[in-house]
């Protein structure tokens, strides 16, 4: 699986969603898999994580078991 953006805490990896269509504008932000995170670093910061990384929600993708940049693909 290819991810481009994301981000991996605890050897989990998070990939960052952005608005795919109209119908997630009302997305409940308890079904986002950072929402835990997410309250810490906005009663710290005042900020949201989806908004301070450019994306509309997080999607949990399992444990990350083998990570290769494009240069160790070549």
């Amino acid at each position: 699986m290819e991810i481009n953006n994301g981000i991996i805490i605890d050897g989990v990896l998070h990939e960052m969603i952005e608005l795919i269509d109209v119908s997630n504008i009302n997305f409940d932000c308890s079904k986002c898999s950072l929402c835990k995170e997410c309250e810490e670093c906005e009663m710290k910061h005042g900020s949201y994580l989806c908004d301070v990384m450019g994306c509309f929600f997080f999607v949990s993708r399992g444990k990350v078991t083998d990570i290769k940049t494009k240069e160790e693909k070549e």
